[in-house]
């Protein structure tokens, strides 16, 4: 069997419940010595797996081990937790590589398992990717929290969400315990989002729950999150504080002072308007925007907003109009009682242009349904009458109209069809979304009745454009109105169009299919001409063999759809097998006709030949006159066709094809051909295959590879490393060779010619090297490995270099000796910047929890090459983090205490305490500096960066606000400025504190701020 197939079999046999003949098969595959044979083991019983497993740490590709994650995924995960526990600070690179690649399967798959992982690896001082977090979040929250909560505590400071980021605990809020979602209200708010799904999962909460996050949001000090809860908050001056605190966040999320109205939307109402008539009236930045200001408009009463809006609502302009109508138009969404009152004045704007009324239809439309009652439908019909009658009536607005029914319909089906007829006899189309999106099944059935007479009086006006609009919009429901799938079959028996009768019958076949299958015979044995719709062919191919007969004529086709003067080849889009062998000869007949026809095109030539050689009994005669066709493009589709012939007819010319211009093709053909041969066959056809061509020539050398034996190997040794008086070999063929030695790596003389590649005066050709499988690679064979690479990176060439540094951040290969480790510190020396970060990046990525005192030392004896310093320096510093791992902090922080006080290096320690102190320490450093005499201009400047990226700038501001030496309290002041930021704002005692240091009396500071302007402030 070949390889390729092996996978489908097993997993087969896997869901028919044959395990113990599953066993038995991997137990053959892995006696034999086929290097994929390891990937197989997963499929077996856990049994056998186990008694194996040791193969596939050992030789395992990524393919064995996203197998075995998903067959045996508590075993996987067991052994990840006990590799990361028993590592102690040596964790390697390839057990880093397989976490990463199968941890989300283990996700899905164990989840409990994960989370006892996940864990274990952060006690490893390894961190998995938020990706992990975020799904495991969905399936194990509770579980999932805990261990974040007890990261955070254990890390150094870190700005909300911290490691919550990208986490979202809306749609599993309901399961988690109230004082988690109290936690996460405090401290990562931003995983209980408050877009449009927030109503939703906070109508699930318990009334525990619910009291918990209401809580939360009356105490907490930060974020403009919560809005929803603000109501529930008791008394009344407990509210209005907790109010006070998100409206000071949220306007600090913009420099203005402008908070969004869809924000605003979700206070209450005395707080919703309060904010609405503060940006209509109050807030500078929005005094030259009227488009904009307008929109608050809608969060006040009706009656409030159309005086609010009165001077917008006359306005000359009619895009202003349209505005501030549409503005007006929104407020019942929350003012339920004006609906009425809405309507009215839609119906006295009877005469506005078109845009306006479209404006104005489109805001009813947005409307929540359940504001419109059946009495409000009349003044509705109204609205559609008056649109109706107007000569400017443009499609936008007439789309708008119909959905606006449509979305009504429920309320009263009789006076929806009625509307919609309306619609339909002035417009002449129907293009709104379908009845389904607004109706469940119920609702469907209910409206059968109505829904069936609008259909028949359409078809019998031949509206079948809005009959196919009305069946495709109740999608599923189809089926449950009869008399909507009785028009559809009228349409398909009766118009004479071909189009239409081919959407309709496609309509049934989705959501119908026992009428199409009743219809389709009726229809073709009528007029056999309906087999040139698709639909028809391919159920006839499919399911009704004995109808086949008249599509597979030689003669024209006469009927509703043919004209009577062409012969039809149909694409009958599969089904073939199910063919009588005469019916695929009468077939490949017409198909053969359309290769042979030297005016056809490509494309109908190319399908013509997919077809070809998809039936089972046909003379391969034409497949093989097509790969000597004159005509370039058919030859080589032919060409590329002859593996598909059934009886191997094509591989005595695939042969002859790679002695002339056909090889650079025919090679990837006759691939697919040697794979179903026998190995020794195989082997020797390749044995006699021209070389002459690189194309070729390279295939033929992977394809030894694959085969494997001994005289393949011989000849990719010849290959690979040629004797000196031997001819020269093309490049590429020499990096096929090499990638074809891959399958003999636990051959010495494999590695001999590796090792001697790697001098090879062609840099790009050793490179490959690098390209070797390291997940595979027994101790053994990767010391050997670790060898070469750490040669290629003493190679002159910089290139060579650049190009394997960069790889090799995240190449799985282990470094047991450290000697590939200790080639890429030596190259943190080098001469080149660029080259010196990336080594200094790689050993960042590769080095161990224990190997901090060698990077630190290593760094520190670079500190006099000055440029090459500082950019070592900013290279660590980018890969820093409140979250970093902790061995890159322990460098940093290594590195830091060994230049903090040298002289010349203020900038540079200060720049790294930034990113590793808490504010305490940052104070008490900088007031240091200060004491020293050492806080010049430049450490200033870096000082205030490090204030805007201080996780607790206000504490940080406390400490220094009353220091004796200006330039500390200008830090302070940049504190204060950071502690009003988004989420935070300017409260009253911030602003009270900014005015103290706009009396400082250093200019340095009080110009400062002087400059600093709370939204409040003009």
């Amino acid at each position: 069997m070949p390889a390729r197939a092996r996978p489908g079999l097993l997993r087969g046999l896997r869901g028919r419940r044959r395990e113990a003949l599953v066993d038995a098969l991997v137990e053959r595959a892995l006696a034999g010595s086929e290097s994929e044979a390891v990937d197989l083991l997963p499929y077996a019983t856990a049994a056998t797996f186990e008694a194996h497993a040791a193969r596939l740490d050992e030789e395992g590709s990524p393919v064995g081990w996203e197998r075995a994650a998903r067959w045996h995924p508590a075993w996987v995960a067991g052994w990840l937790a006990s590799t990361a526990a028993g590592a102690a600070g040596t964790l390697d690179m390839r057990v880093r590589w397989r976490f990463g690649s199968v941890s989300m399967t283990l996700v899905e798959r164990a989840p409990d398992a994960a989370v006892s992982l996940g864990e274990r690896w952060l006690a490893a001082g390894e961190r998995p990717a938020q990706t992990f977090w975020a799904r495991l979040a969905r399936l194990r929250p509770e579980q999932t929290l805990a261990v974040l909560r007890t990261l955070r505590q254990n890390s150094p400071e870190a700005a909300p969400p911290g490691p919550f980021a990208g986490l979202d605990f809306g749609p599993c809020a309901d399961r988690l315990a109230p004082e988690s979602l109290a936690f996460l209200a405090h401290h990562a708010w931003e995983t209980l989002p408050e877009n449009g799904g927030a109503a939703r999962w906070q109508r699930r909460l318990s009334a525990a729950q619910r009291a918990a996050l209401v809580e939360a949001v009356a105490t907490r000090a930060a974020g403009a999150w919560g809005a929803r809860f603000l109501a529930e908050i008791e008394p009344a001056d407990r509210r209005a504080r907790a109010f006070e605190r998100w409206v000071a966040a949220a306007r600090g999320r913009q420099p203005d002072g402008i908070v969004s109205p869809e924000r605003l939307a979700a206070l209450p109402r005395v707080f919703r308007e309060r904010e609405a008539r503060r940006h209509l009236e109050s807030v500078p930045a929005l005094a030259a925007a009227p488009r904009q200001r307008v929109r608050y408009a809608a969060l006040l009463g009706f009656a409030d907003a159309q005086a609010v809006l009165a001077s917008f609502l006359g306005h000359p302009e009619g895009e202003v109009r349209a505005d501030a109508a549409a503005a007006l138009l929104s407020t019942p969404g929350h003012d339920r009682a004006a609906v009425d009152a809405a309507l009215a004045y839609v119906i006295a704007r009877r005469f506005e242009q078109d845009p306006v009324r479209q404006a104005m239809i489109t805001a009813l439309l947005r409307l929540p349904r359940g504001v419109f009652a059946p009495a409000s439908l009349p003044a509705v019909g109204q609205i559609a009458q008056h649109a109706l009658d107007a000569a400017d009536l443009s499609g936008g607005t007439a789309a708008a109209l119909e959905a606006l029914i449509v979305r009504l319909f429920p309320l009263d089906p009789a006076w929806g069809a009625r509307w919609l007829t309306a619609l339909l006899e002035a417009r002449g189309t129907l293009s709104a979304a379908g009845l389904a999106a607004h109706l469940n099944r119920r609702e469907v059935m209910a409206l059968a009745e109505t829904l069936g007479a609008l259909a028949e009086a359409w078809t019998t006006r031949e509206r079948a454009g809005a009959v196919l609009w009305l069946a495709g919009g109740l999608g599923a429901r189809l089926s449950d109105v009869p008399g909507v799938v009785s028009a559809l079959a009228r349409l398909a028996a009766e118009l004479p169009f071909v189009g239409v009768a081919g959407a309709a019958l496609g309509l049934l076949r989705r959501h119908a299919p026992r009428r199409f299958a009743a219809l389709v015979p009726e229809l073709v044995r009528t007029d056999p001409t309906f087999v040139v719709l698709p639909v028809v062919s391919h159920c006839l191919s499919m399911h009704r063999q004995d109808l086949l007969d008249v599509a597979l004529g030689d003669g024209p086709m006469r009927g509703r759809f043919a004209s009577g003067r062409t012969v039809w080849v149909l694409n009958f889009g599969g089904g073939y097998g199910r063919w009588h062998p005469t019916q695929q000869i009468r077939h490949a007949a017409g198909l053969a006709r359309i290769v042979d026809d030297p005016k056809r095109d490509v494309g109908a030539v190319r399908d013509a030949l997919d077809r070809l050689v998809e039936l089972c009994f046909i003379a391969p005669e034409a497949v093989l006159r097509a790969a000597g066709d004159a005509r370039p493009p058919v030859r080589e589709l032919g060409v590329r066709a002859l593996p598909r012939l059934d009886g191997g007819e094509g591989l005595p010319l695939l042969l002859e094809c790679l002695n002339d211009d056909r090889a650079r093709f025919a090679i990837y053909a006759l691939r697919k051909v040697l794979s179903e041969l026998p190995k020794a066959r195989a082997l020797q056809i390749l044995e006699t295959a021209p070389m002459e061509r690189v194309t070729a020539a390279k295939e033929v050398v992977r394809l030894l590879g694959e085969l494997g034996g001994e005289a393949a190997f011989r000849r990719l040794l010849r290959t690979a490393a040629p004797a000196k008086d031997a001819p020269r070999v093309h490049r590429d063929i020499r990096i096929a060779a090499l990638r074809g030695l891959w399958h003999f790596l636990d051959r010495d003389e494999t590695w001999s010619v590796f090792e001697q590649t790697v001098q090879d005066p062609d840099w790009v050709v050793a490179g490959r090297l690098a390209d070797l499988p390291q997940n595979v690679l027994p101790p053994a064979r990767e010391a050997r490995m670790t060898t070469l690479l750490a040669a290629l990176l003493s190679r002159p060439e910089p290139e060579a270099r650049l190009e394997l540094l960069n790889r090799l951040i995240g190449l799985p290969v282990r470094d047991a000796e450290r000697r590939l480790f200790a080639r890429m510190l030596d190259l943190m020396g080098a001469r080149a910047v660029a080259e010196s970060t990336t080594a200094f990046a790689t050993v960042l990525a590769r080095m161990r929890t224990n190997e901090v005192s060698v990077v630190a030392g290593r760094l520190a004896a670079l500190s006099g090459r000055r440029r090459t310093y500082l950019g070592l320096l900013d290279a660590l510093r980018a890969r820093l983090g409140p979250y970093a791992p902790e061995h890159i902090r322990a460098v940093a922080v290594e590195t830091w205490r060994g230049i903090r006080d040298e002289p010349l290096s203020v900038g540079p320690a200060l720049r790294l305490a930034g990113v590793l102190l808490p504010w305490s320490a940052l104070a008490d450093e900088l007031t240091r500096l200060s004491a020293a005499g050492r806080f010049h201009a430049d450490a200033l400047a870096v000082a205030l960066e490090a204030a805007r990226r201080c996780v607790h700038p206000e504490r940080l501001e406390h400490a220094l606000a009353t220091a004796s030496d200006s330039h500390l309290r200008r830090v302070a002041l940049e504190a204060l400025r950071a502690a009003a930021g988004p989420d935070a704002g300017w409260t009253t005692e911030r602003c009270a504190r900014l005015d103290a240091f706009r009396r400082d009396p250093a200019p340095l500071v009080a110009e400062a701020a002087w400059s600093t302007f709370p939204p409040e402030e003009d």
